[in-house]
Order: C-alpha cells, then structure tokens, then sequence
C-alpha cells in the first residue's frame, strides 16, 4: 500500500482527526475534522480519489480499512422537524464506525448513526443508512444484505 497524502487531498481541521501508521489520502480527497466530536482512523487505511469524509457526528475508521474513490461518509444531518428553511434547521449528529478489515466500494454513501461490520464488503454505489453486521456483504439504495462473505466458501 501507498502511504501517505496526495498533494491535491485536503484535511480541514486536522487537530480533531488522529491517523494512525501506514496511511494513504488519494487525490482530490477531503477529510473535515469537526472540533464536537472525536474523528479517528486507524492503521493501514487506505482512501481513494474523489472522497468526502466528514467527522461531524464522532467517527471511527479501524484498522486495514480500504475506502473506494468518491466515497461519501457523513454524520450530520439537518433536522427536518422544524418549519423554516431546511438550510437553517439545526443539525443533529450521529456517529460512524467502520471496523477492521470492512471495504466501502466506489462511490457508496455511508450515513450517521451507522456501523460497518467486521470485514464486511459494501458494495459500490451502495447507500448505507443502518448498521451492517461483521463478514457480511451489502449493496443497493438503500443497502441490502446480498449474502454473507462465508456463503462463498
């Protein structure tokens, strides 16, 4: 694996994000650090091209996580109870987990409030708005259980 971060990456706010050992930041890729809540990302982490990462509701990204180009991981949402301009409606903030060894495909969507399984694959283009168990496989909008990573053994 690559380790580092491409020139053409961007972190905001990078005090509020820990990165562990051996990690790679592909091009035009940006990580927001938020000063609310913890941001964390293990070792041996890889996240392509094209990525948009945002550590507003708290995230957690284990170890030996592979993140496909354009993925997209947010943890706030405008809350959708108040009459006025959704724009200007408060946000609520919801954490992530991504554990070790799972891989988000292409251009998935991960949404707040969600964990990612152990060595659990989401599939590409996929949009995850519940908790996804450990070794399982996942894709559709919104993400569907396809089958379990031991049912192709």
């Amino acid at each position: 694996m690559t380790t580092g971060i491409d020139p053409t990456a961007q972190i905001i706010e990078p005090e509020h994000i820990k990165i562990g050992k051996n990690f790679y930041l592909g091009p035009n890729s940006i990580l927001h650090g938020y000063y609310k809540n913890k941001f964390k990302i293990g070792n041996n982490v890889f996240i392509s091209a094209g990525c948009n990462i945002y550590g507003a509701g708290g995230l957690v990204i284990e170890d030996n996580v592979g993140i496909g180009p354009g993925v997209i991981i947010l943890g706030s949402s405008h809350r959708l109870d108040e009459l006025k301009p959704i724009n200007q409606s408060e946000l609520v903030y919801k954490p992530i987990r991504i554990k070790e060894g799972a891989d988000i495909g292409a251009g998935a969507i991960i949404m707040g409030g969600v964990t990612i399984g152990r060595g659990t694959q989401v599939g590409a283009g996929a949009v995850v708005t519940k908790s996804v168990e450990d070794n399982l496989i996942v894709a559709g909008v919104p993400a569907r259980l396809l089958r379990s990573r031991y049912d192709l053994q």
